[in-house]
């Protein structure tokens, strides 16, 4: 196969990838009614994805699972409900969401947007993370709508 045909090939197994992708989360019925019930949501590109958690992965520990590993790292962590998040950080700010399940793409929305449907991101995944813009909060989900939170000052 020559340089052209294997250049070629590469791109058209890419395409259909994200095709694949794209079908796997469109059919999902449990996230897109989430992101219908969500006016200002952003859903960010593969590319963009693979920049956000490259940048976020290099400052904070996570277990193989995922999971940051809170017992490896200086970070403080706070165990509060989503009825209390209003007490630690602003609402009003965009946060991403990133799923345990990797074929759903990240999220960007306003915190308070994941405040109102809590019930619904949880049906979503057991697992996920919340990261503010600037990576100075990180919430992790819990059981049972509680959320490990973390404020980087």
């Amino acid at each position: 196969m020559n340089e052209d045909a294997k250049k070629r090939y590469e791109y058209l197994k890419r395409k259909q990838n994200e095709q694949i992708k794209l079908y796997k989360w469109q059919h999902n019925n449990l996230f897109m009614e989430f992101v219908k019930k969500i006016d200002e949501i952003q859903i960010i590109s593969d590319d963009e994805c693979k920049l956000l958690i490259d940048r976020f992965s290099g400052s904070i520990p996570f277990y193989s699972s995922g999971r940051i590993n809170w017992n490896d790292s200086k970070l403080q962590k706070n165990k509060v409900s989503y009825l209390e998040l209003d007490n630690y950080v602003d609402s009003s700010k965009d946060y991403y969401v990133i799923w345990d399940n990797y074929d759903l793409p990240v999220i960007k929305c306003k915190l308070q947007s994941i405040i109102d449907n809590a019930d619904d991101i949880e049906s979503v995944a057991f697992s996920y993370l919340i990261i503010s813009e600037n990576f100075k909060v990180i919430m992790e989900s819990e059981k049972f709508g509680s959320l490990n939170l973390c404020i980087i000052e």
